[in-house]
């Protein structure tokens, strides 16, 4: 899978509210009037992507569905440093 942009991620954490919320798949039209987008073919192709990409996936029927909301690998993980003590920063200790 290759990372997703800002607004592919978007839409798949508003898909995956959507189905959370209401227990079944928002269609084209409901993703574009969230998204304020007229063309239901704008949202399909970021559907597309997202199903060639291996995030979601349709059923026989065309209703999408979450496959996995993981977290790319490229998206910076917080990371632990030791503290050595304290630092005298401008001050008389």
């Amino acid at each position: 899978m290759s990372p997703l942009t800002p607004h592919q991620r978007t839409v798949l954490t508003y898909i995956g509210e959507f189905q959370h919320k209401r227990g079944y798949s928002p269609s084209l039209s409901d993703l574009a009037l969230a998204f304020g987008v007229r063309s239901k073919n704008a949202i399909a192709k970021v559907v597309n992507v997202l199903v060639r990409e291996g995030h979601l996936d349709k059923d026989p029927k065309g209703r999408i569905k979450i496959i996995e909301m993981t977290e790319p690998e490229d998206f910076p993980q917080p990371m632990t440093l030791p503290l050595f003590g304290p630092i005298s920063a401008g001050f008389a200790a």
